[in-house]
């Protein structure tokens, strides 16, 4: 099938990618947005589901979906911290369910230090649960360094003042 339930990979700890030049390419139509290959809890409060600290990896066609029911601070759907990775028709959807997605560091992306990452038609964010903190972010920038995002869609749905990007002291 290609019901959710059928196609996620439900994780529970964080997925450790961290062997340079490894690839990961789901099986699918190549769609932008839930892709359905996909990363996901609903169930574990996992700080980063994914956790890239590997260099020269290639990521295609998947999605990533970070969602637990209960409250959690700083969940992560996707970190990372590598250098020279490419990303291709990935969704990045963090905060994917209402007890975490205005939580206080939520992020659906995190680039922490590391560079030189291409994003080709991906998806960061998730617009289906709203975000009602100014705490968490889809998208944020952490001593990224020449990244490049080709043809992206950034999304979300938030009440309030709810920022789309943080950029700190030295992001990007």
């Amino acid at each position: 099938g290609n019901s959710a339930a059928d196609t996620t990979d439900d994780q529970t700890a964080s997925l450790a990618w961290n062997k340079d030049l490894v690839h990961l390419v789901g099986i699918n139509s190549g769609s932008m947005f839930s892709s359905r290959s996909r990363i996901g809890t609903q169930t574990t409060g996992i700080a980063k589901l994914v956790n890239v600290t590997a260099n020269g990896c290639h990521f295609a066609n998947v999605q990533a979906f970070h969602g637990v029911t209960a409250d959690e601070t700083g969940l992560i759907c996707w970190e990372d911290s590598g250098n020279r990775n490419v990303y291709h028709n990935v969704h990045f959807a963090g905060g994917g369910i209402a007890g975490t997605a205005d939580d206080t560091g939520m992020r659906s992306l995190k680039l922490a230090g590391g560079g030189e990452r291409w994003f080709k038609n991906c998806v960061i964010g998730l617009d289906t649960v709203s975000r009602g903190t100014t705490a968490n972010a889809e998208l944020e920038l952490a001593g990224a360094v020449r990244e490049v995002f080709d043809d992206c869609v950034f999304t979300t749905y938030g009440s309030g003042a709810h920022p789309m990007v943080i950029v700190g002291a030295a992001g990007l």
